[in-house]
């Protein structure tokens, strides 16, 4: 390939690093907007419901098990 080529190659290729079209709006959906705060609370809620549906299955499987 001719050194033109590579040099022209190269500079499209830097274009796109700088502009990188949809890739960053991509991105840009997991970036959370809440605080580091209220997602570990809502975190907790969760973990919260799930030891509390666990619970309740355990109970329904032990008064299944008794009969």
């Amino acid at each position: 390939m001719e050194r033109s080529h590579i040099n022209i190659l190269k500079g499209a290729g830097s274009i796109l690093d700088i502009m990188p079209g949809n890739a960053f709006n991509r991105y840009t959906r997991y970036i959370p907007d809440d605080s580091p705060q209220e997602r570990t609370r809502k975190t907790w809620e969760r973990v919260g419901k799930s030891i509390s549906r666990a619970m309740g299955e355990f109970e329904r499987e032990q008064e299944t098990h008794k009969k």
